[in-house]
């Protein structure tokens, strides 16, 4: 299960289960400044193997309608970049998951932000990022 806490083993169940995260993100969960949301913590070990975004509300802002989805402190669009968020009811995949980066022997924490900082003339948008992913073995 995901801790949201960097280093935890991230798995509660005896048995080897997908995990998830999910976040739901709001236009109004950012600022021009355009800061970074953490969507949660890949514990160490984990395999990512899917992630999509699903666009409930389309967003409005002049500027801030694409979605970049990565890791903190290393690539911020490491699983996804551009995401176009200006359609609402649409599901998109991570496009740019490939091998090389679904992998990490550390914890990574996942991230969003705006591919170009909002304009802040925006009112409306909704959105959910989801992530699954496997946790290394306990032994």
């Amino acid at each position: 299960m995901a801790t949201n806490t960097a280093g935890n083993s991230g798995q509660k169940y005896q048995t080897q289960q997908t995990h998830y995260l999910l976040k739901r993100v709001r236009y109004s969960d950012f600022t021009t400044a355009n800061a970074a949301m953490v969507i949660g913590v890949l514990p160490p070990g984990a395999v990512v193997k899917y992630g999509h975004t699903w666009i409930v509300t389309s967003f409005n802002d002049t500027n801030g309608d694409d979605l970049d989805i990565g890791v903190s402190g290393d690539d911020d669009d490491l699983f996804a970049s551009g995401v176009d968020l200006n359609t609402g009811a649409t599901l998109t995949t991570f496009d740019d998951l490939a091998d090389a980066n679904r992998y990490s022997a550390s914890a990574r924490t996942v991230t969003c932000n705006f591919t170009t900082a909002p304009s802040g003339n925006g009112t409306t948008g909704e959105a959910m990022v989801y992530i699954e992913y496997h946790p290394a073995p306990l032994a």
